[in-house]
């Protein structure tokens, strides 16, 4: 599935609210891009391929929500198979000033990635020493470091796949 994305998707934990035609629509984004989101939604019934819709969320809890133009590119409906997160992907509009406002938070969030894994590879530190860093990325709790380091290094090796598509 990396092999085929434009932009490498970084986790994101955050509430993601969904607009359209025919309602408002609240779920938790699963992760984002430069280019889009997959945000998870219990309910899927009311979401069409290539239908538009106007997206609000924060990338960081710092900063106040952008707004978004995006048109629905994937809808998953719920599975028993645990694999399957039930949702939306959306892709964002291009040409609009947010879109900017993005990359940068997106690009901030991978440098919070390498930073975490910096220091992982390079040291025995205590979960408290960089609960700062996981604060800001939204992560949820790790009481293993191994954990922690494999579940990063897994994020960092999708954005090497990525972005050695875009280089070749």
């Amino acid at each position: 599935m990396f092999e085929n994305r434009q932009y490498y998707r970084l986790p994101l934990n955050r509430k993601f609210v969904v607009g359209k035609a025919d309602g408002v629509f609240a779920g938790t984004c699963v992760n984002v891009s430069s280019g889009g989101a997959f945000i998870n939604l219990l309910d899927v019934s009311a979401f069409k391929q290539n239908d538009k819709c106007q997206c609000v969320f924060s990338v960081r809890a710092d900063t106040d929500p952008i707004t978004m133009e995006g048109v629905i590119k994937r809808v998953v409906a719920p599975s028993p198979n645990p694999e399957n997160t039930a949702g939306i992907a959306v892709q964002f509009e291009e040409g609009e000033e947010v879109l900017k406002e993005l990359r940068t938070n997106v690009e901030e969030m991978r440098h919070q990635f390498e930073l975490v894994s910096t220091i992982l590879e390079h040291g025995e530190p205590e979960i408290r020493t960089l609960q700062p860093i996981l604060e800001k990325l939204n992560l949820r709790p790790f009481m293993d470091m191994g954990e922690l380091h494999q579940y990063v290094e897994r994020i960092l090796q999708s954005v090497e796949i990525v972005e050695k598509k875009e280089r070749s």
